[in-house]
Formats: structure tokens, sequence, C-alpha cells
């Protein structure tokens, strides 16, 4: 029996690694790309499927990572992938999906109305192209000729998991709705996509609404994919508000209601969270039956348990934590790009920094290079841009 374990981190520049047990191959040749205000960091966009990829994380965000296990010793013939992570899942509550932990949890448990199209690299990993969308909620969407209004089709027959109740056009227009009530990550995502208010979305029938821009706006369906844009049951929320929460929001932050590839089997504050395949997925069951989120608080100690076997993924590790890992018996390093980013941001409206001379001094003063190369061991390179180069509008 082989097992693969597979470890990415999140840096600060280009490229991050991915760490693997495996039985042989190649490293993976990092990818770089070329952008330059400041160090920018690409992480494992994905390993071997995306399904396993989500498990772990999402594809193109931050250290997205991901293991193949053949039925590993002790689970009972079961598929189960392990990833060792720094600490304890926000919340469950897709409107604070920028949360750093909860980020990846809340791509795999809620669905969201579309997704990147998923393709297969030429070492054999899935990853997702960042240049084009498809349905996922959204069964169709398509622009009309006045550039700004969405006929969308809701993908029938997709339930929620809890309580079996069918995602439709009205689910979807609930969504922009506590979005707008909530007003955190996802009405930022909504008004930054160009939807400001309930009065540009019609309903068309059960499975038919028509979402009407303000303007033209090429951020709509990159947005509409945003882990922050996760649909969620509308009775469920409405049977856990209170006159002091109308959105339910503590309720949502400790409980699930979603449509997701995966669900929330159990959680154990500050030890672990279980979750569980789908198995009325509407795009087909993940090929993990479980994953099992550990919080080990000390990155030395997910490196310690990734090179024993006793867990798939150790994610947020330092570049000499994985360089430590290099050569390790039965653990394989890959690099796979990703569009992250770190910028350093100064505040225009203070002193010094509202004197453009000190900002762009500071820029030139940055030995970027040498932070490439002594801090990050060569895996990374400069930003040219604010975006990354794999991002959509590089």
């Amino acid at each position: 029996m082989k097992t693969y374990h597979w470890v990415g981190i999140i840096g600060l520049l280009i490229v991050t690694f991915l760490v693997a047990t495996a039985c042989g191959g190649g490293q993976a040749t990092p990818e770089v790309s070329a952008p330059t205000t400041a160090p920018e960091q690409e992480a494992p966009a994905v390993a071997v499927t995306e399904e396993a990829a989500e498990a772990a994380a999402e594809p193109t965000e931050a250290a997205s990572e991901a293991a193949e296990s053949e039925a590993p010793a002790g689970t009972g013939g079961e598929n189960i992938l392990t990833v060792g992570i720094p600490g304890d899942i926000e919340t469950l509550d897709p409107s604070f999906g920028a949360a750093e932990m909860a980020n990846t949890v809340l791509k795999n448990i809620y669905d969201q109305p579309v997704r990147y199209v998923r393709q297969e690299t030429s070492e054999g990993y899935t990853i997702a192209d960042v240049t084009q969308m498809e349905g996922a909620v959204w069964e169709s969407f398509e622009l009309q000729p006045d550039g700004v209004t969405y006929k969308i089709r809701v993908r029938p027959g997709i339930k929620f998991h809890e309580t079996g109740n069918e995602i439709t056009a009205e689910t979807i227009k609930y969504k922009f709705e506590r979005a707008f009530g909530v007003a955190v990550s996802d009405q930022w995502v909504a008004n930054t996509a160009g939807v400001s208010g309930l009065d540009q979305i019609t309903i068309g029938g059960e499975y038919d609404l028509t979402i009407k821009l303000k303007a033209p706006n090429p951020l709509f369906l990159p947005l509409m994919r945003d882990q922050d844009f996760g649909i969620i049951d509308p009775e469920a929320i409405k049977a856990n508000t209170t006159s002091d929460d109308p959105w339910a929001t503590a309720w949502l932050a400790k409980n699930y209601a979603g449509s997701g590839e995966f669900y929330v089997e159990s959680w154990t504050p500050g030890a672990e969270m279980i979750l569980a395949a789908n198995p009325d997925y509407w795009a087909g069951k993940a090929c993990f039956d479980k994953v099992v989120l550990k919080i080990i608080p000390d990155s030395a100690n997910r490196a310690l348990l990734l090179s024993q076997g006793a867990i798939d993924i150790a994610t947020n590790l330092s570049v000499d934590e994985v360089e430590s890992l290099r050569g390790t018996d039965g653990v394989k390093i890959l690099s796979i790009p990703s569009r992250n980013q770190v910028l350093l941001g100064m505040n225009n409206a203070m002193a010094p920094f509202d004197n453009v001379k000190v900002r762009q001094a500071l820029s030139y003063a940055v030995p970027y290079e040498q932070i490439v190369q002594d801090v990050f061991k060569g895996q990374g390179n400069v930003s040219q841009s604010n975006f990354a180069r794999l991002a959509q509008f590089f």
C-alpha cells in the first residue's frame, strides 16, 4: 500500500511548495511569475485532483494543498485526508468568509454560483483555470446584449444537506438580501460585483432570474465564485433568528446550512473538525470520504507529523521548514504556482507616506531580489503589478 502525503505553505512570494510523501517521481519545476511592486507568492494551486485539493483548500486561493491516500491504515477502508492546520475555524458563516482558516472550509461546504473551469496540467494535477468560469449553482448565465443584464438559470435539484430544501431562484435572491443585511464581506462582494440593491434582481420562474448590474463589470462572475458568496438555506436561517440577531449570524457561525461537496460531520473547537463527503452532491461524490482538520498550533510539530506520516497535509510551514523536509524519506516537494502576493502598503494620508518621494524611496530601497534568494530560497519572483501573473486581469 502506498500513501501520499502532501503539504503546502503560505509564504510571502511567488511560489510555495507542495510536500508529499510518495514512492517516487521527480520534483516539479517551480513556476515563477513576473510581477514588480513587492515580492509575490504563488502557492500550490492543487494536487492530484481538484476534489482532493478542495478538501484542504480551494485551488487558486491562498495556499491550496491536497493529498492522495490509498486507504490509509486504520480507516476501515475509508479514504481519509488528514490536514494539520495552525488554528481553529473562525466561523461557518460564508458572510464572514474572509477569515483565514474559514476561507478554505467554506469553499468546500458551500456551493457558490459559479466556479473556475478545471484543467489538468502536464504533471497530472487538476488546477483551476482562473480565466474561465463555469456554472455551479447557476447552471447557466448569459450576458445580454445591453452588457449589464445576466440571464441566470439555477441548476434544478440541488438540495441543502441538512434540510433537503432545494435551491431556487428565490434562494439566490435571499443570499443577496442577507448580504446587504449583515453588511460584511459578502456585501462588499456584491457591491464590487455591481449589485447594491434587491431591485436589481428579478425572479422569472422557480429556477430563473435576471440580475442587472449598475454598469458593465468584468468582476461580476469572478466575484460570484468567492467563498463569501456561498449559498445558504434561507429556511434554516429564518428558523434561528432572534430579535437581536435578525440574520442568525450567531447560529450560522457554529452550524452548517449548505449544499457543498462536503458537510460538517463534527467540530470539536480547539481540537479538530471533520468534514464528510456529501453523497448527493450534484457534481458527484468527492474523492475523499472524509477530511480531518487537526489543529496543531506549532508549525514545527506540523512538519514533524508530516514527516512521520501522521498527517497528509501540513499548512502554513515556513520556507526553512519545507527545506528541512527536502530529502526526507517518503517526502516529495512540489512547487505549483498560484496568485498569492505579499504587498507592503503605506497610508498615503499620513506623514511621511503622504510624500510621494518617500514612497518612491522606500520602493527603491527594498532589496527584492535578495529577499527572494536569501529568505525564500529562490522560490519566488519580484512582482510587476498589484495583480499576480495568474490573476485574470494581470
